[in-house]
């Protein structure tokens, strides 16, 4: 008899069996830090449908264009006012999700909660827009300038431009007819273009083949894309495109950022709404983390464990155990030094041994002295440029410029407490941070 047919491999069928999947509200994921890198790059992923032949597939499509196409309103609201030079968004069916990108973002943060605030305004039904004008204050008419153009006043021109700005920056509500249309056109051009030479129609047919979707699932889906409506595109939009933003379906997130902002990025962080618990790594963190042949597998259980908090495991950790190795290293979480069999005993439970493991080797350091000792936790602010260090911090960011003895006198004597220390202008703060960077 003929041998069974095999399938191709999905990409989706490839995921490792302990895939982190956050749950409903829960956004996890990895800070990437790198001192030399200049700008910012985000990705947040969310599961999506996997069928070729969904109805929501269409619709889909034609919401994604419509946000993102030229000109329209992430064009206009987020590479218009400077907040990141590119962006995107994307449904990978092979992957089953759908996913928003930002590239060389200025500021990643702002751009993000701009695409929010334009994807909820546009998932609005049409019969809220006067309800939300009125409570935003948009529905009270402009005064019209007595000393306009018409009474021959010069300065009529400067206020229609006032009054041009002020429309560019009110949020659009609910979708417009021609913007879909034109939507509706650039898909159909997407989908068609790859096509257009006897070559591309081949290695269209090759893909369909080994994504396993039907032969015909291209005339299927231009047919589709003609046929989607208003209500269509707005009931996917707020199915798979709101939760990108609002949180209310798990997120997977990868983020990276310049060494020298990774603390305003993480605080920036604390604005977005549910909170981001993401897991920092700086580049020789992340290269110890991925080293190891298990490094992959330490990786997604630090990122999966990052969402539950350390609360608990703290307050296990700090009340002790029996040692059976030599070596202590200090736990980040509370700058104490543990040897590994009471990181081990004390945290079992709250996270997976490879977890542990990982953590240890990759984020614990070797405590000099033998004894535990809050001394490392102790954050000082270096008046150079404003931000908390530990006193370990400190030495390491001047070794080599000034003697342990001289470094301990800046310590004691220049370096105040966080708790004590003033009140200072933000301003001045980023002025001497870029400086000293």
């Amino acid at each position: 008899g003929r041998a069974p047919v095999v399938a191709p491999a999905l990409m989706r069928e490839l995921y490792a069996k302990d895939k982190v999947r956050p749950t409903k509200g829960k956004t996890l994921g990895c800070l990437l830090s790198s001192s030399a890198e200049e700008s910012n790059y985000w990705t947040v992923d969310l599961d999506c449908f996997t069928d070729p032949r969904s109805p929501e597939l269409a619709p889909l499509l034609v919401a994604i264009e419509y946000i993102t196409a030229l000109e329209g309103p992430f064009w206009r609201k987020i590479r218009g006012k400077g907040l990141s030079y590119s962006y995107s968004m994307n449904h990978f069916l092979e992957l089953g999700i759908i996913r928003f990108s930002l590239s060389k973002a200025t500021d990643p943060v702002g751009a993000f909660l701009q695409a929010a605030q334009i994807v909820s305004c546009l998932c609005m039904e049409s019969d809220d827009q006067d309800e939300a004008e009125d409570t935003a204050g948009k529905n009270v008419p402009k005064e019209k300038n007595p000393g306009g153009e018409e009474n021959g006043d010069e300065g009529g021109d400067e206020d229609d431009e006032d009054d041009d700005d002020e429309e560019d920056d009110e949020d659009e509500l609910g979708l417009d007819p021609s913007s879909l249309e034109a939507a509706q056109s650039g898909v159909l051009f997407q989908l068609i273009e790859p096509i257009d030479t006897i070559p591309g129609a081949m290695g269209q047919a090759f893909d369909n083949t080994i994504v396993q979707q039907p032969p015909d699932q291209l005339q299927w889906l231009l047919k589709e894309v003609q046929g989607t409506t208003a209500d269509s595109v707005q009931a996917a939009m707020k199915s798979y495109i709101l939760p990108l933003f609002d949180g209310s379906k798990g997120r997977m997130v990868s983020l990276m950022c310049p060494a020298q902002k990774r603390s305003k990025i993480q605080a920036e962080l604390r604005k977005v709404k549910p909170a981001f618990n993401v897991v920092h790594l700086d580049v020789d963190t992340f290269v110890k983390t991925l080293s190891p042949a298990e490094g992959y597998a330490g990786l997604r259980a630090l990122v999966a464990e990052g969402g539950k908090g350390k609360t608990a495991a703290k307050s296990k950790a700090k009340g002790g155990g029996k040692a059976s190795g030599a070596e202590r290293r200090i736990d980040p979480e509370d700058g104490i030094a543990y040897t590994f069999d009471e990181i081990s005993a004390h945290y079992t439970g709250t996270y997976s041994k490879s977890g542990i493991r990982t953590y240890w080797e990759a984020q614990c350091s070797v405590a000099k002295g033998g004894k535990a000792s809050k001394v490392n936790a102790e954050k000082r602010v270096d008046p150079e440029d404003g931000v908390a260090y530990t006193f370990d911090e400190l030495a390491a960011f001047y070794k080599g410029k000034y003697k342990q003895n001289v470094l301990q006198a800046y310590w004691d004597s220049t370096c105040t407490s966080v708790r004590s220390r003033q009140p200072r202008s933000k301003a001045k703060a980023k002025s001497k941070a870029a400086t000293r960077t």
